[in-house]
């Protein structure tokens, strides 16, 4: 009755039909066990030792006969959370192979690999991918970086996290011309100290998105309204947004002691 359940969480076919026998019957020899269940004896015998290794059942002698029964339902926790254990440390090493995998993709095709995640959940994605690097990022900052208080907690967490792990970043940012010369000059001294340098652009080039590089890949976040990161892992893309950048530094250099003045 309840097999496909048992399944489902983790069991295997022949352990769900053995273990909810067991429930049913109490318990009970293993001639009990394998008729009531139509396995076979030696199927049977496999089947009690696998679940005896999960501690879903135990064994117990009366009256010189070897006895199973079943423990209680509520131990089949235990194999969820062995579970949930399972996946993170899978997740973990994937994250930590991918890189590798895409640098080896990336050398027998020129074809860039494109993901579209939607939400604060895709940027954070995107910002935990940041967290692997081992060399410079760089970051064109949006105007609407600041206008959600969600995205602002998430960009100021994940500042710290680079900051811990080493990262360094550099940003154009556009200036704000509301704000005072000493507000900017605290905002640089606060972006120095989080290994962030800084040079501000003119309002009149001001990034509807955020674009951050690194390594191979480009995240770019539209920010205005719907929250959409597209994620490019290429070399040659990469690079053309890393000259882009660049270039823009170089020019940003002439303006930016003039624009916090």
């Amino acid at each position: 009755m309840y097999q496909q359940q048992l399944i489902n969480i983790g069991l295997l076919p022949k352990e769900a039909k053995v273990y909810e026998t067991l429930l049913n019957l109490g318990p009970n020899s293993i001639t009990s066990i394998y008729q009531k269940s139509n396995l076979k004896k030696g199927d049977t015998y496999n089947v009690l030792h696998a679940l005896k290794e999960k501690k879903l059942i135990t064994e117990k002698i009366d009256r010189g006969k070897t006895l199973f029964l079943a423990e209680p339902p509520q131990k089949i926790e235990s194999i969820l959370r062995n579970k949930q254990k399972q996946l993170e440390a899978e997740k973990a090493e994937l994250e930590n192979l991918l890189p590798d995998l895409t640098t080896l993709f990336q050398t027998t095709t020129d074809k860039p690999i494109i993901q579209t995640q939607a939400g604060i959940e895709g940027m954070e994605n995107f910002y935990e991918k940041i967290l692997h690097t081992k060399n410079e990022v760089l970051i064109f900052v949006s105007k609407y970086d600041r206008d959600d208080h969600d995205m602002e907690k998430l960009i100021d967490r994940y500042t710290l996290k680079q900051y811990r792990k080493g990262i360094k970043l550099r940003a154009l940012n556009p200036i704000d011309p509301q704000y005072s010369k000493s507000s900017h000059e605290d905002y640089l001294k606060d972006r120095h100290d989080k290994n962030i340098t800084v040079r501000f652009i003119s309002k009149k080039f001001t990034f509807p998105s955020q674009i951050i590089v690194f390594d191979n890949t480009i995240g770019i976040t539209s920010l205005k309204n719907d929250v959409i990161t597209t994620v490019i892992d290429n070399p040659d893309i990469a690079h053309t947004f890393k000259t882009l950048f660049e270039y823009m530094w170089l020019k940003a250099g002439e303006d930016h002691d003039k624009l916090i003045k």
